[in-house]
C-alpha cells in the first residue's frame, strides 16, 4: 500500500518588494525531496512565518528598519486557500519596531505576539475573526544594554506564551534576560511578571518548552 502525501512548504526569504519572497513548495512524505510550487509576492523582507492551527492563515514578520517613514517593521496575514494553498493577501501592521524577528499566537490563537529585535521590544495584535490583524493592544519596551558589542541595547529576540496561556516570555539578547509577563487574555496586554537573568554575555535568542509545563530551555541554559 502506498501510503505517501505530499505536504506544503513555506519558505519566508529577504527579498525586495518587488520580487517573490514565499516560496511554496511540495515535499514527498517517503522521500523528503521538495518539488518547487510557486512563489508568492510576500512583501519586503518576510523573514519569520508562522501558520495558524487550523492551517487557514499564514502570517509574517516584515523584517525592516522603517516602515511608512517611521523606525518599524511590519506584520502581515494572509489566507490559505485549502485546496491547492496558494496565499491571499489580507492585510498588513507596522509591527510598533525595527528589524521584527519572531512572532507566534497565543495559546487560544485570538493574539499575534511579535519581538521586534532592533526596537527591543514586544508588540500584541488582536486578530479577527477572518484572520486580518488589528491595531496593536499593546507595546512594551525593554530597557537596558549587555557587555558584548551586539548588546548595545535591548533586543527582544523571542516571544512566547506559556501552555496554560497566563504568562508570556520573552527572550532579549541584548541585556541577558528571559523576561516573564502576566498575560491578560481578555484586552492582550502583558504585566511584568519576573525576569531571569543570565550569564553576562550569554545573550539568550530562543526558548522551548518541557511536555510536562514546568521548565524552558534555550540550547545552553534551563530556567525553571
Amino acid at each position: 500500500m502506498n501510503t505517501k502525501l505530499k505536504y506544503l512548504l513555506y519558505v519566508g526569504t529577504y527579498s525586495p518588494m518587488e520580487l517573490d519572497s514565499i516560496y511554496i513548495y511540495q515535499m514527498d512524505s517517503m522521500t523528503g525531496e521538495l518539488e518547487f510550487h510557486k512563489g508568492v509576492k510576500g512583501g519586503e523582507n518576510p523573514s519569520y512565518l508562522l501558520l495558524s492551527p487550523d492551517g487557514r492563515f499564514l502570517y509574517a514578520v516584515n523584517q525592516l528598519v522603517e516602515f511608512q517613514g517611521r523606525p518599524s517593521g511590519a506584520v502581515s496575514a494572509f489566507a490559505i486557500e485549502p485546496l491547492t494553498g496558494e496565499l491571499t493577501f489580507l492585510n498588513q501592521q507596522p509591527s510598533h519596531g525595527s528589524g521584527p524577528c519572531h512572532l507566534t499566537l497565543d495559546r487560544s490563537g485570538q493574539f499575534l505576539l511579535v519581538a521586534n529585535y532592533l526596537g527591543g521590544n514586544l508588540a500584541i495584535f488582536p486578530l479577527s475573526k477572518d484572520g486580518r490583524i488589528e491595531a496593536a493592544s499593546q507595546v512594551v519596551q525593554h530597557r537596558g544594554k549587555g557587555r558584548r558589542k551586539e548588546q548595545d541595547g535591548p533586543h527582544a529576540h523571542f516571544i512566547a506564551a506559556v501552555p496554560s496561556n497566563r504568562f508570556v516570555l520573552s527572550c532579549d539578547l541584548g541585556v541577558d534576560k528571559v523576561i516573564v509577563y502576566q498575560f491578560d487574555t481578555v484586552n492582550g496586554n502583558l504585566l511584568l511578571n519576573s525576569e531571569a537573568m543570565l550569564p553576562s554575555g550569554s545573550g539568550p535568542r530562543h526558548l522551548d518548552f518541557h511536555p510536562d509545563g514546568r521548565y524552558v530551555q534555550n540550547p545552553e541554559h534551563v530556567v525553571h
